[in-house]
This record gives C-alpha cells, structure tokens and sequence, in this order.
C-alpha cells in the first residue's frame, strides 16, 4: 500500500510487517461409549504474536476485526505489536453411520480475544462466546432388491452471534458526529440460528446410480442479522442504525447420475 508522506514523498508503510505466527494447546479426552458411539472433550488455547494494529498509541484497531480494503482507506499505517488469543472448550457426541442412522452433537464455550498498542485486552468481533451444531440423518430401503434408498438429512447451528462497537448517543449528538464507545465490541447481534434440510432419493439400475436430491438451506427463512451499522446523521440530525440479513431460505435441487 503506497502513502504520501508530508514531504510528498511515497511510501510504502506497511512492507516491513513480520510474519504473523500462532502456537495451539490443545487437551483433549475420548470415550467410547458403545460401538459406534463416541464422546470428546477438548480445552484449547491458541497465542497469537505479531498481530497487525494501527500504529497509532491510543488505537483498539486491529486488522483482524477489520475488512481488508479498510487498509487502503481508514488505517493509515500498521505495525505487528499486536497479541491475539482464544481459548474455550469443546464438547462433542458422536454416533458413526449405524443401523442407517448418524448425528453429530457439538458445543463450545469460547473467548476470542486481541490487544493492540494501548495494552489493553478487548474482545474481537467473533467473539460469539457459545456455538452449538446439531447433524444427523437417516436413510430407508426400499424395493423388491432394496435397491431404492430415501435420506432425510438435518442440521441445525446456534451462536452466540457477531460483536460491534455500539454508538455514544450523548456523545454524538452532542458533537454533531459519529463518536463510537471507546470499548470496542461490547454488544452482541441478535442470536444466530439456522436450519437447514436435505432430501436424497436414490435408485440402483445395472451400473448406473440416479440420484435426485432437495437441499433448503434456511429452511426457516430465518433472516439473520449480520451487521449493524450505528451513525450520526447530520442531515436528520439524529442517531441511525441500519441492519445487515443474511442470505433467505436457498432451495438447490440437483439430480445426478453415476456410471
């Protein structure tokens, strides 16, 4: 990224970054249940070092909560002084294809966290704290050779959702300006959940396998906030918040053949 100095000369701020390194410790603990039937615990810490953040002393801005053409236009310079972690644990119940039958259970509890310049530790935008995924299916056999099979396929996620940095109401109106809090990313988006569901419906000829398959992502329509933008407008002269959904219900159909 090319800058101009206050001479006007270019330069080029951020070539000399270091490399970005991680170190993962992970503990984790397996039972088998039953034949096919399998549980894990896991507590995990992961340190980050030469995290790119503003080189400015006072900033909380750190590349990894930004969006990468934010470099170009709102962060004049970077250095890799910054830290990162994240640590939680991970609980998960696992049943193998079995009797046409399989799930998968998973859980997390988790903290996602950053420090730039000023020392201090804040909580990066992913920093959802819960994460929940639920997978299973079953399949049916039908036919005079059982050469038919219908699977039914579900899957379901709750999070604890995205973070931002809410607005200063007083502050900004006070100003005439957008001011944010000075804590970033102290609220959560509203809860994250989805649903999604699979139909497969599959018949054997002589070398051939037809399958014809109904995948709805969303199955809900569930309109999911994923950002959250909080603003001073000077023409109204008021606070503006804007919301972000994701994508709506998604219907794929695909029917295939294999020889």
């Amino acid at each position: 990224m090319q800058r101009r100095n206050a001479q006007g000369e270019t330069i080029l701020p951020n070539r000399d970054l270091p490399l970005q390194k991680a170190t993962h410790y992970i503990m984790s603990y397996n039972l088998a249940l039953a034949r096919k039937l399998n549980f894990k615990i896991e507590g995990y810490y992961q340190s980050i070092d030469n995290l790119p953040v503003s080189s400015d002393p006072n900033s909380n801005v750190a590349l990894l909560n930004q969006y990468y053409f934010d470099v170009f236009f709102n962060i004049p310079s970077l250095t890799g002084t910054g830290k990162g972690r994240n640590y939680g644990v991970d609980v998960s119940l696992e049943k193998g294809f079995s009797k046409e039958t399989y799930f998968v259970l998973n859980g997390s509890l988790f903290k996602s966290e950053y420090q730039t310049n000023t020392n201090e530790w804040y909580q990066t935008k992913y920093s959802s704290n819960y994460n929940l995924v639920a997978i299973g299916g079953k399949e049916f056999h039908f036919g005079k050779k059982a050469n038919r099979t219908l699977g039914i396929n579900a899957k379901f996620i709750l999070n604890g959702a995205l973070r931002y940095t809410p607005i200063n109401e007083s502050a900004s109106l006070a100003a005439q300006e957008t001011i944010l809090n000075e804590t970033p990313f102290t609220k959560h988006l509203p809860t994250y959940w989805r649903a999604d569901l699979g139909i497969n419906y599959s018949w054997y000829k002589k070398r051939v396998v037809h399958s014809l398959s109904l995948n709805v992502q969303n199955v809900t329509n569930r309109e999911n906030i994923f950002s959250q933008n909080e603003f001073y407008s000077t023409t109204e002269n008021r606070i503006i918040r804007r919301r972000g959904t994701q994508l709506p219900l998604i219907p794929i159909l695909s029917y295939r053949i294999e020889f």
